[in-house]
């Protein structure tokens, strides 16, 4: 068996790395922490702008129709 990511499961890796890569940093968290909340709605809002949250969500239903493992 071949447990290998595809070619567009590491693009999709590769974009989100570089999205984040910026945003997701240890003063970030300590940042986070401070101000009492564990959700980071930068991140989340980049996230979101790169089309990245409906991956796993049907094409019927305006997501990418991929699978969860993307």
């Amino acid at each position: 068996m071949d447990f290998s990511l595809s070619e567009e499961q590491r693009e999709i890796q590769q974009a989100i790395r570089k999205i984040l890569g910026d945003l997701v940093t240890d003063e970030r968290h300590k940042a986070l922490e401070r101000e009492g909340s564990s959700f980071d709605r930068t991140a989340f809002d980049a996230l979101a702008e790169a089309g990245m949250l409906g991956l796993a969500i049907p094409e019927a239903y305006d997501g990418a129709g991929l699978g969860l493992l993307e």
